[in-house]
């Protein structure tokens, strides 16, 4: 079973990721955490790619699509595959439907007013890269290697309001491009966690 989960940053697509994955048994691919993997590695490659990450701007379809051929190249891709926001665009799409067959695309519906808030509790370990949901006033250390959190450099109102608008721009139609196969289903992203898990394991479980 192969899925993709679209949706407008910080709507909630590594929480239910994580979730899904676990519950079906399925490789979660995040292209966030590819770009980062990449960025990590202080190369050409990651030199251009830190230009659109630090500026909040998204990274353009053949660097995206060079890094996930890579990727599925050292992988076992019997079992499932999740994808946490690919494809973002029409472009994307079509190069990944040469790639794998898709059973499931579930778009997480979230407003930016929603979004914005969201991120105002997001950061991330400086150390082992992992996200939390905390207020300032809470503790900021990480829950799993106790190093001091920090935000995201795109994480902010300003840059979280281009990404959005970018979203709408150039992802929705990917969207149009997915919504009348049967593969598509749209979930009420302004729920919580939990309640949109519900909603996606329904669908999956029903057929």
């Amino acid at each position: 079973m192969n899925v993709i989960l679209i949706g407008p940053p910080a709507s909630g697509k590594g929480t239910q990721a994580k979730l899904i994955t676990e519950k079906f048994n399925l490789v979660h691919i995040s292209t966030g955490d590819l770009i980062r993997n990449v960025i990590e590695q202080n190369n050409e490659l990651s030199n251009k790619l830190k230009e659109y990450v630090n500026n909040g701007k998204l990274v353009p379809d053949n660097l995206i699509i060079d890094i996930l051929k890579d990727y599925l190249k050292n992988i076992n891709t019997s079992k499932g595959l999740l994808f946490d926001g690919f494809p973002r665009t029409v472009f994307q799409a079509m190069e990944l439907q040469k790639l794998l067959d898709i059973d499931y695309v579930f778009e997480i519906n979230t407003s930016l007013n929603s979004i914005v808030k969201r991120i105002e509790n997001r950061y991330i370990c400086s150390k082992c890269g992992k996200g939390h949901t905390k207020t300032s006033k809470q503790n900021l250390v990480c829950d799993y290697c106790n190093e001091a959190l920090t935000k995201r450099a795109d994480d902010t109102k300003e840059k979280v309001t281009v990404r959005y608008n970018d979203y709408l721009k150039i992802t929705y139609p990917v969207i149009e491009f997915y919504k009348n196969t049967k593969m598509y289903k749209q979930v009420d992203g302004e729920k919580s966690s939990h309640e949109v898990f519900e909603q996606i394991c329904g669908v999956i479980e029903s057929i």
